[in-house]
């Protein structure tokens, strides 16, 4: 080590975390405090929406729930399986979510340039970034976590403690998906700093594909009896339910928890616990050791002299909206770019698209009788329901605020050749456009 680095390691600040983690809560409080000022009305929305998809949620978990315990014979697996395909769901898209996120704020932003620049320890940094990426990425789970408890315990007489042990669970999991997901981002920056985007979409395709592969092997069993129908489902279910798998360990956990065995149940949240320290230990140090290699590794990575022509943007954007005027596809190929060049945008629509995609392979698999006067058009109102909760969250999330995210650059479509009307024309195009598609897409899958 250098003589400078020598000096400026000795002067980096033991209180670095605690500082920069009150900084951060500061930083929160003025913005609720900003948003409460500026505009109330959009916080009381925003609150009694949140409220309005808890209780749906609880009132569709309970009924799913009261439904499983009627199936004698499938109740006895169902309910570990449904606990166990939740945590394991949740593991991949949680270390997918935070990958992104951990890239973002380690080696994208401008801001991790000032971090590495102030007298704090980069394992500091590090960790309250990890805590940040949890947060972040875990919050949107929760609002279906906490109807999925009380659904639970409105439907299985539980005692008090289950409430508290059912909480420690998911926070003891979802800290894994988070460790991994930060080691997922490192190594990007350090070995593929080029290209980080397409190696996380080449990375969740090659997902995807194994388990479209792994779905497809189950539906061959379609027209066998209903015995051995279940025995070639719960084999394939088994690879799920491997014993050293950490989502078997939380699931177990959970029904230990229902069923009134608190020992048992403590013991799997110390498994849990136990084999998550270690590894968010360990990988936060690796991260913080060789975090400003990894920066400068993604930052000059990322350096590109030439100009990229982005004929593949350019030619989806001709095939999508060819009834739209040229100077229209013009506007639309921007937004397409703009969408493109955002990870944090399609990055949660590919989350929200792998939950549809895997609820439209385990339909066919549902131990329901065809043959009952309107059960088939009980699950094709099922189908529709879902695709419009899913259309639902995209247009609140992607569409509304189309006009918003232009920001400090709105004033730019100002001087375009095209008045107001149209430029509203083309947000609405393109918000059909791919919303139309996808629901097309998800419901030819499904039926």
């Amino acid at each position: 080590m250098s003589v400078n680095q020598d000096a400026a390691a000795a002067t980096r600040q033991p209180g670095g975390f605690s500082t920069l983690a009150r900084y951060r809560l500061l930083l929160l409080r003025n913005l609720l405090d900003e948003q409460i000022k500026t505009a109330p009305w959009r916080v009381l929305t925003i609150m009694a929406l949140l409220g309005f998809i808890w209780v749906a949620l609880y009132l569709l978990l309970e009924q799913i729930f009261i439904q499983v315990q009627r199936w004698e014979l499938i109740a006895v697996v169902a309910n570990q399986l449904i606990f166990i395909y939740f945590f394991l769901v949740l593991s991949i898209m949680l270390a997918f979510s935070n990958a992104i996120l951990s890239f973002g704020s380690l080696f994208g932003k401008s801001e991790a340039g000032h971090l590495l620049a102030m007298p704090v320890r980069p394992r500091d940094v590090v960790m309250l970034k990890w805590l940040e990426g949890m947060l972040l990425s875990s919050w949107s789970f929760m609002l279906l976590g906490v109807p999925l408890m009380f659904a639970i315990a409105r439907v299985v007489p539980v005692q008090w403690y289950f409430y508290p042990l059912f909480v420690a669970h998911f926070i003891g999991f979802v800290a894994l998906p988070a460790t991994l997901g930060m080691l997922a981002a490192w190594i990007v920056a350090m070995w593929a700093p080029r290209r980080p985007a397409p190696t996380a979409i080449w990375v969740g395709v090659v997902i995807l594909l194994i388990a479209i592969i792994w779905f497809a092997s189950i539906y061959q069993t379609t027209e066998r009896g209903s015995e051995e129908w279940l025995q070639v489902v719960l084999e394939h279910l088994s690879i799920a339910k491997q014993q050293l798998v950490p989502s078997t360990w939380t699931a177990k956990g959970v029904i230990a928890a229902i069923e009134q065995r608190v020992d048992e149940s403590l013991f799997y949240l110390m498994i849990v616990v136990g084999h998550t320290i270690f590894p968010a230990w360990l990988i936060i140090n690796i991260v913080a050791a060789n975090w400003s290699e990894a920066y400068s590794r993604a930052r000059r990575g990322r350096y590109r002299p030439t100009i990229r022509h982005g004929w593949f943007t350019l030619g989806l954007s001709w095939l999508l909206f060819f009834y739209m005027p040229r100077t229209s596809r013009l506007i639309l190929l921007k937004d397409l770019r703009s969408f493109a060049r955002d990870a944090t945008q399609w990055s949660q629509m590919v989350i929200m698209l792998g939950l549809l995609v895997i609820y439209v392979l385990n339909l066919p698999r549902m131990p329901v009788d065809l043959d009952r006067p309107g059960m088939k058009a009980l699950i094709a109102f099922l189908n529709l329901t879902t695709v419009s909760m899913i259309l639902a969250t995209f247009t609140s999330r992607f569409v509304y605020p189309l006009l918003s995210l232009e920001s400090q650059q709105l004033w730019l479509l100002g001087l375009l050749p095209a008045g107001r009307g149209a430029i509203v024309r083309v947000k609405f195009a393109f918000a059909l456009t791919l919303t139309v598609l996808s629901a097309l897409c998800v419901m030819l899958l499904s039926g």
